[in-house]
């Protein structure tokens, strides 16, 4: 075969426990062996909070190449250190590096045994390789169910292949320039790896403006991509440089099919919630939970306590300020399901742990509750390796605003030459229904894309008054036109195209990404039951009218729910898991909020008197610019780490 493996360099943890890292280098340039193993170790050591159990590096001179695998690990699954990574199939043959949880690997074993395979560990690792070398790629990706993303190199056929689960739980980013081809779960592996290789990519900064995150395949470094879910990438190495296919191996179909009624829906869903549950169970360490208070993780929780025979560990997360605070809502379900319940109270003393925040999530990002989302899960980690979250709920049953009109534009959007009158009745007779007919008469006026927009950042028009014009993108009408318009040509329904459309956007861009890099960075593994294959296909035969059965948003959840809680706790006024933050920043260090934003940066050049504006308009309480402002602050911090 002839390839020598000249390095296995292995670290053991201190204690400190995480959800697994990966990076891949492969390059036909000539290479300095020590400066490279330099640049490799500063690589890894951006993967110290996702898997400090064991870290380890593979590096191999083959053929014309240099490949080298990289690995730290969380130790979840088969503790033994046998289990470590990089990890060879028996043949030695291929070789991976893997992040995530295979949560069929148990059955996928039997079925590999039964065709003669060998295995020397009861790891999904194995699993995986293993089914790699009986199925090939595709087969293998078909078969497996759980969140993952993995690197993996046949040296018979001289091929990487990367992958990505299908929600895109888990990041893979890449790089592919001057024969030398890299990947991995941090953009910041792949910085120092290449150094001043790389410029800003305005597309994905505009984006970010509008959306508070970078978009589905761009990233902020225009020579960085990341690999869309439920996709693998073939490389091979041609000519002096590596040559790449895009491959899909799942696609969530809406269908329009389910026949059921409503009550049978109910049950169904509520069958494959509690198999969803059961499955993310799986584990060699305990398995906790968050709890919101809301409808989903309080779901989970349900499902939890039916599934276990101890007692299961809750964690919430409170707000002093009550406009922000579910706490007793969680209260009462730790209550109802005897769990052994931790809450933690915030305030707005975070001293400098935004920054380290803002600087873990490698690229911009500007959700913020990113902060309480990684404070919760640093309180939790340190008890717990493994938790479960309700994440995916709103994009599965319709609960979000955006939804419920979408909805109603189905029905009335043949209506729009009524818009004059309905501007009259509005004038003459306001009212809630009134109100909202006439703004989806207004939105049948426009790109139907449009309803993916979530208006909490610049639009358009902020962007032409914030930047000077030669960066100046209309990136959220170019991305959004072209996932919406990529969703079922069958699709009638603008419900049902949004909801698809959705998982590609926001869900993918932000809240993934949120829950991710705010787990990794706490040492903590988080699993989503409502992002499970069977429960999401299910979920996209149903039609808009079994989704807002008798107009009710998220109709199915609360139907389900009714089974655990009262009424009182399941119709109240959803709460979003959001913070203060611009108001807690100017509360605690106002010159130091207004350096940050004011202070120029190396990348992209604001209109300061814009800023000034937006910064006493939010201070005088004329207008409520905190996410802009915030879009900025992360910006120009993020700029001054990098």
């Amino acid at each position: 075969m002839g390839f020598n493996c000249f390095k296995n360099f292995q670290v053991i943890s201190e204690g400190i426990i995480d959800m697994c890292g990966i990076i891949g280098y492969l390059t036909g340039n000539k290479l300095d062996k020590d400066n490279i193993e330099k640049k490799l170790s500063k690589a890894q050591s951006f993967l110290k909070f996702r898997g400090p159990d064991n870290g380890s590096r593979e590096l191999i001179q083959f053929n014309d190449q240099f490949v080298a695998f990289v690995h730290n690990r969380l130790t979840i699954i088969d503790l033994n250190e046998k289990s470590n990574q990089p990890f060879y199939s028996n043949s030695k043959n291929t070789i991976i590096t893997y992040n995530g949880e295979i949560y069929n690997y148990r059955q996928l074993q039997k079925e590999l045994i039964v065709e003669g395979c060998k295995f020397r560990t009861n790891s999904d690792t194995e699993v995986i390789i293993n089914a790699y070398e009986q199925w090939g790629i595709q087969k293998t990706l078909e078969k497996i169910d759980g969140m993952f993303a993995f690197g993996l190199y046949d040296f018979t056929k001289d091929r990487l292949f990367i992958s990505r689960d299908r929600f895109g739980k888990k990041p893979m980013y890449f790089y592919n320039y001057n024969s030398t081809f890299i990947f991995g779960s941090d953009i910041r592996s792949i910085k120092e790896l290449v150094r001043d290789n790389l410029s800003i990519d305005f597309y994905a900064f505009n984006y970010f403006l509008s959306e508070l995150s970078t978009p589905s395949y761009n990233s902020i470094w225009k020579e960085v991509k990341k690999l869309p879910p439920a996709t693998y990438l073939e490389v091979s190495y041609n000519e002096s440089r590596y040559v790449i296919k895009q491959e899909k191996y799942w696609e969530l179909k809406y269908s329009n099919s389910c026949n059921l009624s409503f009550k049978d829906i109910v049950e169904k869903t509520n069958f494959l919630l509690s198999q969803a549950v059961k499955k993310r169970l799986v584990a060699d360490v305990r398995v906790a939970t968050l709890l919101s208070g809301g409808i989903d993780s309080s779901l989970v929780v349900a499902k939890m306590a039916e599934l276990s025979c101890d007692k299961i560990n809750t964690y919430t997360v409170g707000f002093k300020d009550r406009d922000f605070d579910e706490s007793s809502f969680a209260r009462q379900v730790a209550k109802k399901f005897d769990t052994n319940h931790t809450e933690i109270i915030l305030d707005s003393d975070l001293g400098s742990i935004i920054d380290n925040i803002i600087y873990e999530y490698g690229e911009p990002f500007g959700d913020s509750s990113m902060i309480p989302s990684y404070l919760i899960c640093n309180e939790v980690s340190k008890n717990e390796k493994v938790v479960l979250g309700g994440d995916g709920g709103d994009e599965l049953f319709g609960g979000y605003d955006n939804y419920y009109k979408t909805f109603h534009f189905d029905k009335w959007k043949e209506l729009k030459v009524l818009k004059p009158l309905v501007n009259v009745l509005n004038d003459l007779a306001p009212s809630y229904r009134i109100n909202l007919l006439n703004e989806l008469l207004n939105k049948a006026y426009q790109p139907y894309h449009k309803f993916l927009d979530r208006n909490m950042g610049f639009n358009q028009k902020d962007q032409s008054e914030l930047l000077i014009s030669s960066v100046c993108f209309n990136s959220i009408d170019t991305e959004h036109s072209k996932i919406y318009n990529s969703t079922s040509k069958s699709l009638k329904s603008e419900l049902l195209k949004v909801m698809n459309a959705s998982f590609q956007t926001r869900l993918l861009n932000d809240y993934l990404v949120k829950v991710d890099r705010a787990s990794m960075f706490a040492s903590l593994e988080m699993r989503s039951p409502f992002l499970d294959k069977d429960l999401t296909e299910f979920s996209a035969t149903l039609r808009p009218s079994q989704l807002y059965h008798q107009g009710e948003p998220k109709s199915i959840l609360k139907n389900l729910a009714r089974k655990y809680f009262d009424r009182s706790f399941i119709y109240r006024k959803k709460m979003g898991f959001g913070i203060p933050i611009i108001n807690w920043l100017i509360h605690n260090d106002l010159k130091g909020f207004m350096d940050v934003i004011l202070s120029p940066n190396k990348y992209v050049l604001f209109e300061y008197a814009f800023l000034e504006q937006l910064i006493n308009e939010h201070i005088s309480n004329k207008k409520n610019h905190q996410h802009r402002l915030w879009l900025i602050y992360v910006f120009n911090k993020w700029a001054s780490f990098n």
